[in-house]
């Protein structure tokens, strides 16, 4: 009786599993295609590059940053003439934000000055996609939308190119994209302790992009319009704020002083002591470079006979290689437009993630170049997460877009195939020098 009972235990919980992992890939199977398909895609690029998932790159500054970190060194020991680096007092440091040191940090106490510097960055591509799609879901898009959404965002922009070596650019970039991306899910949630991670994550994204620091007024509008549907005043609000911002407080202090016992200034992380910038006229930023990075966003890729030739440095018309900003400003232009005709109200997000993403690109307009060496215009990817909360906030308040998802969603599929094939080429032409 007793070994019948526990047999039909058994069978109880075997087909409770089956179920569980039916209704799991169910609910998630788009997700897992396109997942399995970005593995493809990363492996096929690490063939067609000749490296493999333990490559170091030779441009990875943050190991180099991470194994000086382990013998208790703030600079780097010696140099490095190959990287950007900065010279201060007959030292050399880092000169780039320093947050992707950190997990580079643990990775060099098992791998030492060999970290898989690559894989890390694809990794951080990986992990911003699988945020992107848990976003969607947030918003109520179905699976087949959301992976759709999610691939669009990321791997039909510039971040492929990116994310398959881990050069200190382009590591710095992946982690900021996945980190943004990881902000957005969770200050989205209706969780209060999830707010805390999202700053937490906005406050490191800070430093590896210091111009995510733009978007702070996005975060706290979005608490503040939760908490105010709760019933919570002003007084209420400012002490919940004070509480979340006490960790992204403690890691800006870190930044600070790490930067004041290197360079004696806590707002500088060593650009000022790039030779590339140390004898500029104009430094690092400048409004003298505005308009000649502004002729450069818009440029097509043609030559002087208007036949297709890419732009290798400082690229070439930005929404080309990172067409989700076409859906953008569509979603933007459309807001507005409905708001004058009175159908929806011109709400505080159609100002704010906009303008921050306006003030972001005059920013890095007023940068020397425009990322230098590269496939389209890697410095507007920094912006997308943003873009894409946008898009999502304004197409879900929408009833036609309720109604009409899988048609809208399938209307974007070619454009959706253009970027990532465009991109998937871009990667390859940049880096076997095609």
């Amino acid at each position: 009786m007793e070994k019948e009972k526990n047999n039909l235990s058994k069978k109880s919980q075997i087909n409770f599993d089956i179920n569980l992992i039916s209704k799991f890939l169910n609910n998630y199977k788009f997700l897992l295609i396109f997942l399995l398909l970005a593995i493809i895609m990363y492996s096929q690029l690490y063939s067609a590059l000749g490296q493999t998932i333990m490559h170091h790159s030779h441009w990875d500054s943050y190991t180099i940053q991470a194994n000086a970190w382990l013998k208790g060194r703030t600079d780097l020991g010696q140099d490095y003439s190959w990287l950007e680096l900065s010279y201060y007092q007959d030292k050399v440091y880092l000169g780039f934000p320093p947050f992707p040191s950190v997990p580079m940090f643990f990775l060099a106490l098992f791998f030492g000055e060999e970290t898989p510097s690559s894989f890390v960055t694809s990794l951080y591509a990986i992990l911003a996609f699988l945020a992107a799609y848990m976003l969607c879901r947030r918003f109520k898009l179905t699976d087949f939308a959301a992976a759709l959404w999610a691939v669009f965002l990321t791997f039909g922009s510039n971040l492929i190119s990116v994310s398959v070596i881990g050069g200190v650019w382009f590591q710095a970039q992946s982690l900021s994209f996945a980190l943004t991306c990881l902000s957005i899910l969770f200050i989205t949630s209706d969780k209060k302790t999830h707010w805390y991670l999202s700053l937490a994550f906005w406050a490191m994204a800070v430093g590896c992009r210091p111009f995510q620091i733009i978007y702070f007024p996005v975060y706290v509008y979005i608490i503040y319009q939760k908490l105010q549907k709760e019933g919570f005043d002003t007084k209420a609000f400012l002490k919940t704020l004070t509480k979340i911002l006490i960790v992204p407080a403690f890691i800006g202090f870190l930044y600070a002083a790490y930067n004041y016992i290197r360079f004696g200034n806590p707002l500088d992380f060593g650009r000022l002591y790039f030779k590339e910038f140390a004898n500029e006229v104009h430094g690092e930023f400048s409004i003298h470079y505005f308009l000649s990075n502004w002729r450069n966003i818009f440029r097509l890729p043609l030559d002087e006979n208007n036949r297709i030739q890419f732009q290798k440095f400082n690229g070439f018309a930005f929404y080309i290689a990172n067409p989700f900003y076409i859906v953008f400003l569509m979603a933007f232009f459309t807001s507005v437009f409905m708001a004058i005709r009175k159908k929806i109200k011109f709400d505080m997000f159609d100002l704010l993630i906009p303008g921050t993403i306006l003030l972001h690109a005059i920013a890095t307009l007023s940068h020397k170049t425009l990322g230098g060496w590269q496939f389209g215009l890697r410095y507007f990817i920094d912006m997308l997460p943003m873009a894409f909360l946008y898009v999502l906030i304004k197409s879900t308040k929408v009833n036609e877009f309720k109604k009409y998802q899988l048609s809208i969603t399938l209307s974007t599929v070619p454009l959706i195939i253009f970027s990532v094939a465009l991109n998937i080429y871009g990667t390859l032409w940049l880096f076997l020098e095609w």
